[in-house]
């Protein structure tokens, strides 16, 4: 990516080509906590902010993007400025639950 006065431009950005501009975040750290936030998530296609099926314990704690049902499941983050990152970390947990039916 092209620098400008220790400015980073985003080239190539949209339909037209055209360099960008805009700072780009070098991070993002999610609670969802308030939900589906334009400034971390671009889009999130069959996604909704909850429980699901309990935290992913250890790492995380509280809501999560979780994705049920039929259909397209992903989320897209906005674009974000990667050149000095040292690692991702992304957790998923993969699979079904069962949820406790309670008797009575």
């Amino acid at each position: 990516m092209p620098y400008n006065n220790g400015q980073l431009f985003h080239v190539g950005a949209g339909v037209t080509c055209e360099g960008s501009r805009t700072r780009r975040p070098q991070s993002i750290l999610d609670g969802f906590e308030a939900g589906i936030t334009s400034s971390h998530w671009s889009s999130v296609d069959g996604g909704s902010v909850g429980n699901g099926c309990g935290t992913l314990l250890p790492v995380a704690h509280g809501k999560s993007l979780y994705f049920d049902g039929c259909g397209r499941r992903q989320a897209v983050t906005v674009e974000l400025d990667l050149t000095k990152a040292r690692y991702l970390l992304k957790l998923t947990a993969l699979g079904s639950c069962v949820v406790p039916v309670r008797s009575g």
